[in-house]
């Protein structure tokens, strides 16, 4: 599950657009603003009242807010504010916008079932064209239909160091969520299309998990590996658990042969750990060796009906992110660079070149194997050209059959881009698959991990019903895509396995596990349990 993610942009055109957001000029002094009159909103406007300076000053107001690329306000879209001065903003040692006037921005629920104070995230990218460094983007927590109050302190400066003399706020309504749109069938031979990770909370009955799935009927599940299980010494297997898993599951699996939580024997002999320490397998002829004898194992017992063959192999997880790749002392890929796929790459190849010809041999000629489902983070096209650009550099030894990446609903605070809507990430899989057709490399595209996050302390979190708008009209532009086709989209996941709650310390407020699940932590259905059934 990835928490690096930084998102790309979000920019094509909309058949379903909600209403345009009522974007309300309410001038005055006071740092909160005056208060927000009864009855229905005022009239839309584009401008706020100019914010006074000193007698002598140089003028310097805030002119202008509007949703991203001036296109009518999304549910989730963010809301920026164009000032005619640039803005005092520097950057924390994270990338994260800072300074006086990232600090005088402030967002209030007022109706609707907007938390009070909402988790916000602020886009800040200066040499952006589209942005300028007079904008600044407000992202906060989507109730849809409900009212936010935006105010700008008078402890707000422009970067040269002119002060405010006085303060504004506007008051932002978001559309309404649209109902359900019906189904659009996916690309065809695409018959994993409908995906889900069947992840559960640890108290949840192995029965009421097989009902969820049951119900929810996924034309594939993603099911992971765990080496420490499958390989506990060199060279000795026990299938025990994978086998339940698959047969468990009644349908085909993407096998995700995963990397990381490594047992001890396989993280390194200068700084070996115990098993399931989070480092990875230290060389990649090992991974590539529990690899080989995994693909054996499971293609064997589905050839001889023990469960249904799988869908894919997946060959690791998120290689772009560094905490899923973390190596002992004296392993030979450090992997410090997680814009850099070069020390992914033996793992790939290797594995590659020892376990497809055991496919063939088993009967699986044309069974897929997947690179590790890169996550789209501020680094993701960079990391996925360079993927292609290996494969174009040896076309005799392709290491993949079809592409992973795994797409998520967070925006970044300092992308070089405008994210328009709550799926920014969207823009990147369409560019991926710009790239490798102008490679002459176009392959289908599987979608391994993807979600919507249902929580108020996370800024690119929406309400639930908004999730479930997403989760369809997502699979529906999914199913619409012809450059990349997409053959799966697998929804990570079918529970929450944290409860949502408060912000972890010191971490990003999304940095967990809650809120993405088709039912909560508790085993209450959401609204997009109904959405995934639905289609």
């Amino acid at each position: 599950m990835p928490f690096s993610l930084a998102m790309r942009k979000m920019r094509y055109e909309w058949s379903l657009l909600a209403v345009v957001a009522a974007l309300v000029a309410c001038g005055g002094g006071g740092g909160g603003g005056s208060p927000i009159p009864p009855g229905p909103p005022p009239t839309p406007q584009s401008t706020l009242t100019p914010i006074p300076l000193p007698t002598g000053s140089t003028a310097y107001y805030l002119t202008q807010v509007q949703p991203g690329n001036g296109e009518p306000a999304y549910i989730s879209d963010p809301i920026f504010l164009h000032f005619s001065e640039q803005p005092d903003v520097t950057f924390d040692p994270n990338g994260n916008p800072q300074g006086t006037t990232i600090s005088a921005i402030s967002v209030t629920g007022l109706t609707g079932g907007a938390p009070a104070q909402p988790a916000v995230r602020f886009i800040y990218a200066p040499t952006n064209p589209q942005l300028g460094p007079d904008v600044i983007g407000v992202k906060f927590y989507a109730v849809a239909g409900a009212q936010y109050r935006i105010a700008i302190a008078s402890s707000a400066t422009s970067a040269s160091g002119v002060s405010y003399s006085g303060a504004a706020s506007f008051v932002a309504t978001l559309p309404t969520t649209p109902p359900l749109p019906a189904p659009i069938p996916p690309q065809s031979g695409s018959s994993d299309f409908y995906g889900l990770v069947p992840q559960v909370a640890s108290g949840t009955s192995t029965a009421q998990e097989e009902a969820w799935v049951s119900a929810l009927h996924p034309q594939v599940v993603r099911i992971g590996v765990d080496a420490t299980d499958v390989e506990p010494s060199p060279g000795v297997f026990s299938y025990t658990n994978l086998d339940a898993k698959l047969a468990g599951a009644g349908r085909p699996a993407i096998v995700l042969l995963v990397q990381y939580n490594a047992p001890g024997w396989a993280t390194g002999t200068h700084n070996p750990s115990p098993a399931g320490s989070g480092y990875i397998f230290c060389h990649a002829t090992d991974y590539a060796n529990f690899v080989n004898a995994v693909v054996d194992h499971v293609l064997k017992n589905a050839a001889a009906g023990t469960y249904p063959a799988p869908a894919a192999f997946e060959i690791g997880n998120e290689p772009d992110t560094q905490n899923f790749w973390d190596a002992a002392a004296g392993c030979p890929h450090p992997f410090t660079n997680s814009g850099d796929p070069t020390p992914y790459l033996p793992y790939l190849e290797d594995t590659y070149a020892l376990a497809k010809p055991t496919a063939r041999a088993d009967g699986y000629p044309n069974l897929p194997f997947l690179n590790a489902g890169i996550a789209t983070d501020s680094n993701d096209e960079t990391y996925f050209d360079k993927i292609v650009n290996a494969l174009a550099a040896n076309p005799a030894s392709p290491f993949l059959d079809n592409y992973a990446v795994h797409i998520y609903a967070f925006a970044d605070p300092n992308a070089n881009a405008i994210p328009t809507r709550s799926w920014e990430s969207f823009q990147v899989l369409i560019d991926d698959g710009n790239y490798a057709q102008s490679q002459g490399l176009s392959k289908p595209f599987w979608v391994t991990e993807g979600g919507f996050q249902v929580s108020p302390y996370c800024a690119d979190g929406v309400d639930p019903q908004t999730q479930a708008y997403f989760l369809a009209e997502d699979y529906n532009r999914m199913a619409q895509l012809t450059v990349p086709s997409v053959e799966a989209f697998t929804y990570f996941n079918l529970q929450d396995n944290q409860q949502v709650g408060p912000v972890p310390a010191p971490g990003d407020p999304c940095f967990a596990n809650a809120g993405f699940g088709l039912v909560d932590y508790n085993g209450n259905e959401r609204p997009s349990f109904a959405a995934f059934e639905h289609l």
